[in-house]
């Protein structure tokens, strides 16, 4: 009897330090992080290869740790897209957008830097804002229901829902209203 209690007892001691070790120390993925991302539409795999907010990224998707990672794996295109990790999950998407200097020195008005469009549940003056300093007001356009400006092919919009997209005329990453976000060829 008292073999079977030290073997209870033993057993219970491991599955609470078991827990407890889950506890503190989770798995890397569920680590809160940023990562970088240029998914493609592919109709191969399931959800057409985009990710969703509140929900993990699924592991066909390649993620990169710099957005200089990102944009060397896309060609070096001047846009990606940017998601915050919390608890392994989705908790945030975003566009960002890079306006370089040979831009700027052939448009006045623009400022070149790193930009960021928050998506699904943005705020849309603080992504008009967004557009308004990368861009400046020559080269945008807004109407009732969302921003849209573009210079030297680059362009990128702000919606009202929560739609942002920046692209070129082959090329676009967007997030949508939904909390869906890719990069796809052809506008």
């Amino acid at each position: 009897m008292k073999k079977i209690n030290l073997i209870i007892i033993t057993t219970i001691i491991i599955v609470l330090l078991t827990v407890l070790v889950v506890i503190l120390y989770p798995k890397e993925n569920k680590v809160n992080k940023t990562i970088y991302t240029v998914n493609t539409y592919d109709e191969k795999v399931q959800g057409n290869n985009k990710i969703l907010i509140g929900q993990e990224v699924p592991e066909e998707i390649k993620q990169y740790d710099t957005n200089e990672e990102a944009r060397a794996n896309f060609s070096n295109r001047l846009f990606y897209l940017k998601h915050k990790i919390k608890n392994g999950k989705v908790k945030d998407s975003y566009v960002e957008f890079i306006v370089t200097l040979d831009i700027v020195d052939n448009n006045p008005g623009m400022t070149s830097g790193t930009y960021t469009l928050k998506g699904y549940d943005g705020d849309y003056n603080s992504n008009k804002d967004e557009l308004l300093n990368s861009f400046g007001e020559n080269y945008c356009k807004e109407n009732k229901t969302y921003m849209h400006c573009k210079i030297d092919g680059l362009y990128a919009n702000a919606f009202k829902n929560g739609y942002v997209e920046v692209g070129t005329d082959y090329w676009n990453c967007y997030v949508t209203d939904k909390g869906a976000s890719r990069c796809d060829f052809g506008k």
